[in-house]
């Protein structure tokens, strides 16, 4: 244990003072093995009143104690904290995982100005520089300052946990914290004769105590005050709602010794704000003494003390979010985006308390229901008229003010198309957005019904030679169910519309695929966990053994998606720090134009472009290398087929292929670095894993590498920049070209490759190019199952794609009723006559609005109707031909801007739909993919049976 700040008159030697300890602080006699100065005496700086002292203990728990009360020495309370173990480091050569009698180097570096040929103790340089992180500013190997030290620290505690933890672990759960105490509490037992010794001492030496709950400050002032009581100060800061933001991440776990309640609140403070605070107590309690007397000096020092103790509190709060965020794991990161993203409030629902209020029959009474409540505030607020009025009988009013004229409907119901859609939801509860609903149930009910999907669940496979499906089918035809419910309320079908045509409308696959697509998505996952994962062994023993009967849901996996986990990239959970500083620079241009210009006017001596490729189904990767007006230098690689590696890939080996240039290239002051792939760049900057990880990895430990080798170079610079592709940039021309070869099969010498290419014979399979490969199967399979179903050839004539790619660029903008009409309208499934009587729901098929018995469909509604004969004029006049056109109507934007007109002004559907006037949707010509030759001799005849 280490004992902080003890006066340097405590004698450990001595056996009165050993004995003192023992006695003051309750200690087991033979408790303590040892006490010496961790300084010796002979290094002490001139005037040093204190010093840290070493304590060996034999007992935990004694140690456990001291570490959560303190200790009493000479009459002051003193700190005590576990003594953690340190990295090794060599104070020769300054680096790391051994000492001075074992290095090898012959050379002596000084750890305080990292210049040779004399030690830290003899170095007179102004100059401080680190040489393990290579920085200014600090010494070598600082525990504050230096990145080097604290990863470190962090790997000896990641081997040994209990060294991080601020108690030696026991049998009691309080000493397994990993939270240590900022400041000693109070402790359980309050000793006269400590107190004496340390008044005592306090004449002596002249020197105030530390703030301490059993030692009151005497104020400044010339009439004394007694100090407020213990439960006065608890009660303070317990009410003090403006230390409640600070306070409340700083609240450490409590050991046996913490008796009261709020002791975690006193001890969160820091001693500044907890002084500022007793202080403005203290002064509180004389002014209100004085309050009497006018133009008292407990007033003027009241209202300083007031201001002081509020930049204390800005400080606290600066000083601890500061320190929050620079030790922060995943964990508290995500509590910390908890707080800024959720409401302001304290959590509760939002919800109006009982009333009480005066009846009619003069009694007390309560509204509890929110009828009630509704009425006391409509009784309140919109009292009754008054029987006779106030106001004169001839009462001269003002003129009143010129108006625009009496507000129209059209006016109303412009304003209304134009309000936001994100606002509130209908009667049915379903916001206006459809595209968001579809991203609403993937990213909640699909989450909560394949749940653990991959344990259950078994994806669906006809074997050869079989004529029945093997699987869970039963569960993914009970699920289609649920997903039906969900397609209707997305799309704003009727329920009697198919359920594959509503599939492709809400772009949502089937449920047996999108299961497929989730267990895939999970064997990927578990197929690329690390060494150290208690299912490593479990998976290498799945695909290892080919099991018939009693198979687990492990060998499912492993068997249908023929994994094979040596052959697949590894993810670690952790790859950097949350502190880790980049060795190099990242610069993105706004637009292709200004990263051209960045390129012509880059005058660093070293430039590097690399470059991904993907041809033919092969992928390469190069980087060229130009000094000056010197010949470049090529580096190229060939990574194989698409199928195990993507071009994003391609794209993260060209850079790494350029870091390696710059390794052999002797570095001069600056250098940059090129490529095309925004993605990369950005890609370097993410800390937590995901997938092609080790490629960024292996990017920046070659950009240590350089980093150590240029430590001593104040002006080294490696600055990595976009630079547009294809738009006639000389050293990018040149890498496309070599990358194009490498994807052809060059590959330059391995003893010139990358370190972490060397390694093996080729790259491992990447999990990126395995769910694309699934994915694209899923989608074949998913087109395959449509092309089948007895409504693609219905659907054929619309000319939409797969899965129907132009509806959804129709449908962006739509509201929820202009969304649900055309959905109706494309698969027929609308309320018109037709289908309304085959649903039983009318009792004729026939036009309402015709003479004739005319059987009302689509193509009647449309294009045959007398009733809207101005109306289709309109319709017509706007579109021309094109009126006729089915792909031009339903696949463009243009065609259901007017289609959604003309149902307007007709007002067919306005019971049904509302107004659906498209005063919200805008159209382009450049919103409208390009339409193939379009067949003006359609049969319109079989129109009205579309999706039926």
């Amino acid at each position: 244990m280490i004992a902080k700040f003890v006066s340097v008159e405590f004698d450990p030697s001595l056996a009165d003072h050993r004995d003192s300890v023992l006695e003051n602080n309750r200690i087991p006699p033979g408790a303590i093995a040892s006490l010496k100065w961790i300084k010796p005496k002979e290094r002490r700086s001139p005037g040093q009143q204190s010093a840290h002292l070493a304590i060996r203990l034999y007992d935990q728990t004694v140690a456990n104690e001291l570490a959560v009360r303190g200790l009493f020495i000479l009459g002051e309370r003193i700190s005590v904290e576990k003594d953690h173990k340190e990295p090794l480091r060599c104070y020769k050569c300054q680096d790391w995982d051994h000492l001075a009698n074992a290095c090898h180097r012959s050379v002596t570096y000084c750890g305080r100005c990292g210049d040779d040929g004399h030690s830290a103790r003899d170095c007179n340089s102004e100059q401080i520089y680190c040489i393990p992180c290579g920085r200014r500013g600090h010494i070598s190997g600082d525990r504050r300052h230096c990145p080097i030290y604290k990863k470190k620290r962090d790997e000896l505690n990641a081997r040994m946990p209990e060294n991080a933890m601020p108690y030696f672990p026991t049998e009691e759960p309080w000493t397994h914290a990993t939270v240590p105490r900022s400041t000693p509490p109070k402790p359980a037992y309050a000793n006269p004769t400590v107190q004496a010794q340390q008044s005592q001492r306090q004449k002596q030496t002249g020197r105030e105590p530390p703030p301490s709950r059993e030692v009151s400050l005497v104020p400044t002032l010339s009439q004394p005050t007694p100090a407020p009581s213990q439960t006065v100060q608890w009660m303070q800061v317990k009410n003090n709602s403006s230390l409640a933001p600070q306070l409340q991440d700083r609240t450490p776990v409590r050991g046996p010794l913490d008796r009261h309640p709020w002791n975690h609140i006193i001890e969160g403070t820091t001693r500044d704000l907890e002084n500022s605070r007793k202080k403005v107590n203290r002064l509180s309690a004389i002014a209100h003494r004085y309050r009497g007397l006018e133009n008292h000096e407990s007033s003027v020092l009241l209202d300083e003390a007031k201001k002081l103790y509020a930049a204390e509190i800005l400080k606290a709060k600066s000083e601890h979010w500061r320190d929050f965020l620079e030790t922060a794991m995943e964990r508290e990161l995500w509590i910390a985006n908890r707080y800024i993203t959720d409401p302001t409030g304290d959590g509760g629902k939002t919800r109006i308390p009982t009333l009480k209020y005066i009846g009619d029959d003069n009694r007390t009474k309560e509204a509890v229901t929110n009828e009630e409540k509704g009425r006391l505030f409509a009784r309140t607020l919109f009292p009754d008229p008054p029987e006779a009025s106030s106001v004169p009988t001839n009462y001269a009013y003002p003129e009143p003010l010129p108006t625009s004229g009496q507000i129209t409907e059209e006016q109303i119901r412009r304003s209304v198309a134009k309000l936001s859609p994100y606002k509130a939801c209908g009667n049915d509860g379903i916001p206006n957005i459809p595209e968001f609903m579809e991203r609403l149930f993937t990213a909640v009910a699909v989450l909560k019904f394949a749940y653990a999907t991959d344990g259950w669940y078994t994806p669906i496979r006809r074997q050869p030679q079989h004529k029945r499906d093997s699987g869970s089918v039963g569960p993914a035809k009970r699920m289609a169910k649920i997903q039906r419910l969900a397609l209707i309320a997305i799309t704003g079908s009727m329920r009697s519309a198919p359920t594959d045509a509503l599939e492709l409308h809400a772009n949502l696959p089937p449920v047996d695929l999108l299961l497929d697509k989730i267990c895939h998505r999970s064997a990927m996952q578990i197929a690329a966990l690390p060494e150290a994962h208690p299912l490593h062994k479990h998976v290498r023993n799945c695909t290892r053994y080919n099991i018939k009967r009693h198979r687990s849901p492990l060998h499912n996996l492993t068997d249908i998606y023929h994994l094979d986990p040596n052959d697949i990239e590894t993810i670690n959970p952790v790859r950097q720090l949350p502190t880790y500083q980049h060795p190099f620079t990242t610069q993105i241009a706004k637009t292709r134009e200004a990263s051209l210009q960045e390129d012509l006017d880059n005058r660093a001596h070293i430039k590097i472009y690399t470059d991904g490729w993907g041809y033919k189904g092969q992928a390469g990767a190069a980087a060229i290398l130009i000094v000056n007006n010197k010949p470049p230098i090529k580096l190229q690689y060939h990574l194989g087929p698409l199928s195990r590696n993507t071009t994003f890939e391609a794209e993260a080996v060209g850079v790494a292929l350029g870091m390696q240039l710059l390794i052999e290239t002797a570095l001069p002051r600056s250098t940059s670095l090129a490529l095309d792939n925004q993605g990369v760049i950005q890609s370097l900057a993410i800390y937590r894993q995901r997938q092609s990880h080790y490629h960024f990895d292996a990017i920046h430990e070659q950009a240590r590498q350089i980093a150590r080798n240029e430590r001593h170079r104040p002006t080294f610079n490696l600055q990595i920049s976009w630079i547009s592709g294809h738009s006639g940039a000389d050293g990018n021309e040149l890498v496309d070209k070599a990358a194009k070869d490498a994807a052809q099969g060059t590959t330059s010498l391995s003893n010139r490759l990358p370190a972490y290419i060397r390694k093996n014979s080729e790259l491992p399979t990447s999990i990126s190019a395995l769910k694309q490969i699934h994915n694209a199967y899923l989608k074949a399979k998913w087109q395959e199952h449509w092309q089948k179903s007895p409504r693609f050839a219905k659907y054929e004539h619309l000319k939409d794609g797969f899965p129907f790619p132009n509806f959804r660029r129709v449908a962006e903008g739509l509201t929820r009723r202009q969304h649900s009409l055309l959905v109706q309208l494309r698969t027929g499934h609308a309320p018109l006559n037709k289908h309304l009587h085959c649903l039983q729901a009318v009792d004729s098929p026939k036009c309402e609005q015709c003479e004739d018995d005319v059987v009302e469909t689509l193509r009647h509604f449309l294009y045959q109707c007398s009733r809207f004969h101005d109306e289709r004029q309109d319709f017509r006049s706007a579109l021309g031909r094109d009126a006729y056109m089915s792909e031009v109507i339903y696949g463009t934007r243009k065609g259901a801007k007017y289609l959604l007109r003309y149902v307007a002004d007709t007002g067919r559907f306005k019971a049904t739909f509302g107004d659906v006037s498209p005063y919200n949707y805008t159209h382009g010509d450049e919103d409208d993919a390009p339409q193939p030759e379009i067949d003006y001799e359609y049969d319109w005849d079989d129109a009205d049976d579309l999706g039926t």
